[in-house]
């Protein structure tokens, strides 16, 4: 299936910003906010449940059903993200996670699928897109750093290798993977 978001359309975090804030949550409110994370939790376990038995439909409605508790649930939004892309429904799983990053743009495992998603259909400068705005949240996060240095040894120009692998071995001095491609970078 053939990516359809273009890079900026799917990594436009639109923050809702109308300068006023949410009222406070009523007394009675509370109770209803209570009954809320509860159900949610107990469909997070659900979830678990039937992902590790293999039962993906039954893992989605219990995601959906978190979705109809919370529509910008960042976690339940990624997971469906997941299984979609897992599903091989790319455009589906694009969605999902896009919506997963309006909601929680600090969410750096979404920026690690998007970006594997889309190295995975050789999109390869929207993979190193995502993994360097996923870096500017987590500048540190080896798994980003790795799958960025191995978009840039796909793009065969050796500085830019050179830099992630050095970028890594700051944080990881022994990382042999990154050692070997400093290796053929100098070469």
């Amino acid at each position: 299936e053939e990516l359809s978001i273009s890079l900026d359309e799917l990594l436009a975090l639109t923050p809702a910003q109308s300068g006023s804030r949410p009222a406070a949550p009523k007394a009675e409110d509370s109770l209803t906010l209570q009954g809320q994370h509860h159900r949610t939790a107990q469909l997070e376990i659900e979830v678990g449940v039937h992902h590790q038995a293999g039962r993906i439909a039954e893992a989605e409605r219990a995601l959906n059903e978190i979705l109809l508790i919370d529509p910008k649930d960042a976690k339940a939004l990624y997971n469906l993200g997941v299984l979609a892309s897992d599903a091989g429904e790319i455009a589906r799983a694009e969605r999902y996670l896009r919506r997963a990053l309006e909601s929680d743009p600090e969410f750096i495992d979404v920026y690690q699928t998007f970006g594997d998603m889309h190295f995975r259909a050789r999109h390869v400068l929207s993979a190193i897109e995502i993994y360097e705005r996923g870096l500017k949240h987590a500048p540190n996060r080896l798994p980003l750093l790795r799958s960025l240095m191995e978009a840039r040894l796909v793009q065969r120009i050796p500085h830019l290798v050179a830099e992630v692998a050095e970028r890594i071995l700051r944080i990881d001095e022994g990382n042999t993977d990154a050692l070997c491609y400093l290796a053929w970078a100098d070469l």
